[in-house]
């Protein structure tokens, strides 16, 4: 493999994996707003932390179609992709464990932002927080194992976020095996991601929103559900789908 394509291969999984933390961890900013009682701000802070991973998305597409048009192998290709995938599954790990100073964090952004204003300044200065109890862990996986009320939400968040964090990829294997028609297959990622973009805003995220609308006392957990469907979406579900490629 020449050394650019190698290079590229590198900074596709690792734009990748930034994108899916920012992603991911933006999600506690919610845990912060019940927290706080600023619902609205920490939805706010949300998009504006998701919208950082736009200048990664930015720069990944171009590495992806030059992989393309340079005709890496099909072998090489998948091991990006589950490279790329283990890398987001791995962050999203790191993510969970700690995720109290995570949510400490945007609390202080909050409080910060609530008293002086100035967004931008609260991010690099949030207000110190005192520790935080969360949620008991422990108690979601019972309840996940044992089919407690809120496994929608869970396997709804694994198919969701399994179709987009493999839309872009398959669409663009696609387009590696018949290169004839690589740009007009290439295309098809948006439909991918348009789907699950659909499922998430009206299914996924109301149930989120409406649980903190009513300030549900298990909120908190509702949103930890969430992400942990993701993190099975992601980590298990779409490698399973990956490793079908090799058999095709």
């Amino acid at each position: 493999m020449p050394d650019f394509l190698a290079v590229s291969v590198f900074m596709v999984v690792f734009c990748y994996g930034g994108i899916h933390l920012l992603e991911f961890l933006s999600f506690l900013s919610r845990v912060a707003g019940v927290i706080t009682g600023a619902k609205v701000t920490s939805y706010t802070l949300q998009q504006t932390t998701f919208v950082a991973t736009r200048f990664l998305f930015v720069a990944m597409m171009p590495l992806i179609g030059f992989i393309v048009d340079k005709r890496l192998g099909n072998e090489e290709y998948l091991l990006m992709v589950h490279a790329a995938l283990l890398c987001a599954s791995f962050l999203y790990l790191i993510v969970i464990v700690f995720s109290a100073n995570i949510v400490r964090y945007f609390c202080g952004v909050i409080y910060r932002f609530q008293k002086e204003g100035g967004l931008l300044t609260c991010i690099f200065r949030p207000e110190k927080v005192a520790k935080l109890s969360l949620v008991d862990m422990k108690a979601i996986f019972c309840s996940l194992r044992m089919g407690g009320r809120d496994k929608g939400l869970f396997y709804g968040g694994a198919v969701v976020f399994c179709c987009y964090s493999i839309g872009v990829f398959v669409s663009f294997y696609a387009a590696l095996n018949f290169y004839e028609y690589r740009s007009s297959i290439g295309q098809m990622s948006g439909i991918v991601n348009a789907l699950a973009t659909v499922l998430l805003t009206f299914y996924v995220e109301p149930r989120i929103s409406d649980a903190i609308d009513k300030d549900d006392s298990r909120a908190k957990e509702k949103i930890y559900i969430l992400l942990l469907g993701r993190l099975f979406g992601v980590a298990v579900c779409a490698q399973a789908l990956v490793l079908l490629l090799w058999l095709i």
